[in-house]
């Protein structure tokens, strides 16, 4: 398992957590997406200590709303990646810098 970091950029990207109550989980601007990728079983988003599809989706609880995997929202510029810099701060954090 390989584990990613996503930076959101914009407004009204969520995930659907419970798919019998269409009950989504809205991420904000700046928060950051805790990714686990399996060989197997494809990318799972972390939220809380809870793994789910990554499937993500734009405008929701709009008329309009798209279906996205992560390449899309990064070519669409939704999310961003920021692995390297989370691993590095964490190793600043580490060194006590």
């Amino acid at each position: 398992m390989t584990v990613y970091y996503l930076g959101v950029l914009v407004q009204n990207i969520s995930i659907c957590l419970d798919t019998d109550v269409h009950y989504h989980y809205y991420f904000s601007p700046d928060d950051i997406i805790k990714i686990n990728m399996y060989s197997d079983r494809g990318p799972k988003a972390v939220i809380g200590n809870i793994e789910y599809d990554a499937q993500f989706t734009k405008d929701w609880n709009k008329t309009h709303s798209v279906r996205l995997s992560i390449a899309n929202c990064i070519t669409k510029g939704y999310l961003v990646d920021v692995t390297k810099s989370v691993h590095r701060n964490d190793l600043l954090t580490k060194l006590g810098i």
